[in-house]
């Protein structure tokens, strides 16, 4: 059957329209990833926010815990830790310790991380609130979390555990934990999954942190490396920079939970509806 006149230039119009849509340009920006998959809205990215919040939780908890186990082991029950130790000892210094001595060269360039750290993490925060409106709020925390996170109840632990150092004649203070690896664990964690990303703006609207394989390897060697000065160096034994590194990643997440939701995103409009 012939179709009727009237048909054909309404067919024809929207064959056009249906070309001149498949032919437009995608938009090249970056999709806001927290409304894709639940909705989208307010209502999607408050959902996402709080899955990453519980995630950033877990790994704050399990810190914590592991934090926990080492110093009461190293403190309290001396099963495992003592062995620890010593094995550490055995490889870092060599049999005789020759290595290891509070003045080693390596050992003191290997410590002076953390510090080292704290200058480009600074220099990253203080853009971030110069040039990143949106991200700005993530500092405050940040700064809160390291200056009572790290140096506050790290110095309490330390005076409540009163462990010994390696080389006492040389170490007034006491072991456990090692600040100088907690804080080169903040710093490189901060700047890696924090400061850099959110410079790039590359946190989405409810994004704690952004965590990738780089970057872990980079807070892993910095802590590492901090923690090695730290033993040729005979300021602390291997389970006081275990626990110092937990104590860095602890006071890290902390600092992302109590982060506000950025400026202007979905998350703080479904927070201020509440």
């Amino acid at each position: 059957m012939a179709p009727r006149s009237g048909c054909l230039p309404r067919l024809l119009l929207r064959l056009v329209a249906c070309d001149a849509l498949l032919r437009r340009p995608v938009a090249a920006a970056r999709p806001r990833r927290l409304c894709a998959d639940r909705g989208g809205g307010e209502g999607g990215a408050a959902l996402l926010a709080g899955d990453a919040r519980r995630g950033v939780a877990v790994v704050v908890a399990s810190a914590a815990v592991a934090g926990a186990v080492v110093g009461l082991d190293a403190n309290v029950f001396r099963a495992a830790a003592p062995a620890a130790d010593g094995r550490a000892i055995a490889l870092v210094c060599g049999d005789a310790g020759r290595r290891c001595a509070h003045d080693s060269g390596v050992g003191r360039a290997l410590s002076g991380l953390a510090p080292g750290l704290a200058v480009p993490a600074a220099a990253a925060a203080s853009a971030v609130v110069a040039s990143r409106r949106r991200h700005r709020r993530r500092v405050p925390p940040l700064v809160a979390a390291y200056v009572v996170g790290v140096r506050a109840v790290g110095g309490a632990l330390k005076e409540a555990t009163a462990r010994p150092r390696p080389d006492a004649l040389h170490h007034a203070s006491f072991a456990f934990p090692s600040l100088h690896t907690a804080s080169a664990v903040f710093f490189a964690g901060a700047l890696a999954a924090v400061l850099v990303p959110a410079l790039a703006d590359d946190l989405d609207d409810g994004e704690l942190w952004r965590w990738t394989s780089g970057s872990v390897v980079a807070v892993a060697v910095a802590g590492g490396a901090t923690a090695y000065g730290r033993i040729l160096t005979e300021s602390h034994w291997l389970t006081d920079t275990a626990g110092g590194a937990a104590l860095g990643v602890a006071a890290l997440g902390v600092g992302a939970l109590l982060a506000p939701a950025p400026a202007g995103s979905d998350v703080e409009a479904h927070e201020e509806r509440k």
